[in-house]
């Protein structure tokens, strides 16, 4: 039939509103299920994790599902059975004792059977244990009785077990259903994108954490989501905003690519051990500052800079301070040639050297190293760490890169 008997109607004083009508009158106010007359299948959402199963706290041959209510889509007629475990229940898994040599797959269903549509059993709610058959390789028993039904638990009976851990119960229970216009917990995008959304829905992802709306084209992120990859976010809007939990940056959807919009500070200082770090003669070695291996965010600027304390042993020498790019062996980013002075034991002089760096369109990691080599004289150079930190490295990010591209 087109029009169906309304909610709590009389027809003068006889009651006109059947099983069927009532079925189908309450699944208005769930969210929809597969089709505009059901609400979802599912388990309401309470307090106390509903219809889970678990075993005893010193286990024991029990197994207990706790209370809870559920909306089971009828396979026969239209509508769905509202169904209710007002008390938590305890079912003895063993009361069929484990087989001597054979494991064995039982299962916890919740079932509504109907006289209406021929079920031999009276018209009712229960939770069955159906106890599978040992084998080798066992597998689910069949589920005989009604078709409606839904899955709860599975429990794995290994041979000659006298106790039901946690670890032997499979959690099977359907997803969760909601009233409609309410805010639906879903354990995935896959989840997700399977329901029969309608525009303005919103849901939950527990996965991620974050809350997404249904415009009738895409599934939108709510607001400024933190997601460990941008890919999670699945239809960006245009200026959709978003932060990245694992650089703490906020970036920006352009319609086509994300863009950074914040900036990093980088390394910060890094102080060098208190000591002599090197002595030079005519050949380039390792100064012994170096900024330590560093992500460089993509399409940010930042500056390299290098400070150091040292002492020479005769005045009128010439050494060069350099930047290189990972090695000593590196492509030299930037220098300062200094005169010496001075002698062994007497005042330190300090030099700066910096340079600036753009790691391009991708994240680079990578390490900045400091080079010393005498130029004339015959003396050395010692670089000192000396304690109150006149000698370290810093990396800062001085600003968001003119050329951005996509990162």
């Amino acid at each position: 039939m087109a029009e169906r008997d309304s909610w709590a109607t009389m027809n003068g004083a006889t009651r006109v509103l059947d099983a069927e009508d009532s079925r189908i009158a309450t699944g208005i106010f769930l969210t929809p299920g597969a089709t505009a007359l059901t609400g979802r299948q599912g388990i309401r959402l309470a307090p106390g994790n509903p219809f889970a199963v678990t075993a005893t706290g010193t286990p024991d041959a029990n197994i207990h599902i706790a209370k809870g209510q559920l909306n089971l889509t009828a396979t026969r007629g239209s509508g769905a059975y509202l169904c209710t475990l007002d008390a938590d229940k305890t079912i003895n898994a063993l009361a069929t004792p484990a087989h001597a040599t054979n494991a064995r797959r039982d299962l916890i269903i919740a079932q509504q059977t109907d006289t209406y549509y021929g079920d031999p059993a009276p018209t009712s709610f229960v939770l069955r244990y159906i106890v599978g058959t040992p084998a080798g390789s066992p597998v689910d028993p069949v589920v005989t009785g009604s078709p409606d039904y839904m899955l709860i638990a599975r429990v794995r009976v290994p041979a000659l077990t006298t106790a039901i851990t946690n670890a032997l119960i499979d959690d099977l229970r359907p997803a969760w259903m909601v009233a409609l216009g309410g805010v639906l917990p879903v354990s995935s995008a896959a989840e997700r994108t399977a329901l029969s959304a309608y525009e303005g829905q919103v849901v939950y992802r527990r996965d991620l954490d974050i809350l997404e709306f249904f415009d009738a084209v895409a599934w939108r992120s709510v607001g400024t989501p933190a997601v460990s990859s941008l890919a999670s976010i699945t239809d960006p809007y245009t200026d959709q905003l978003a932060i990245l939990t694992t650089d703490h940056q906020l970036y920006r959807w352009t319609g086509s690519v994300w863009i950074r919009q914040g900036m990093s500070n980088a390394g910060g200082k890094r102080y060098v051990t208190p000591g002599t770090l090197a002595t030079v003669g005519g050949t380039p070695i390792a100064m012994g500052m170096d900024t330590g291996s560093i992500t460089f965010l993509a399409n940010c600027e930042y500056k390299i800079k290098f400070v150091a304390s040292f002492q020479v042993t005769a005045t009128g020498d010439m050494f060069d301070f350099q930047i290189c790019d990972t090695t000593i062996a590196g492509a030299v980013m930037a220098n300062n040639l200094c005169n010496g002075s001075g002698l062994p034991g007497g005042p330190l002089r300090q030099i700066e050297i910096q340079c600036d760096y753009k790691p391009g369109a991708s994240n680079v990691t990578k390490t900045f190293v400091g080079r010393l080599q005498r130029w004339a004289g015959t003396g050395t150079c010692s670089v000192m760490a000396v304690a109150n930190g006149q000698t370290y490295t810093e990396v800062i990010c001085t600003g968001i890169a003119t050329n951005t591209t996509d990162v």
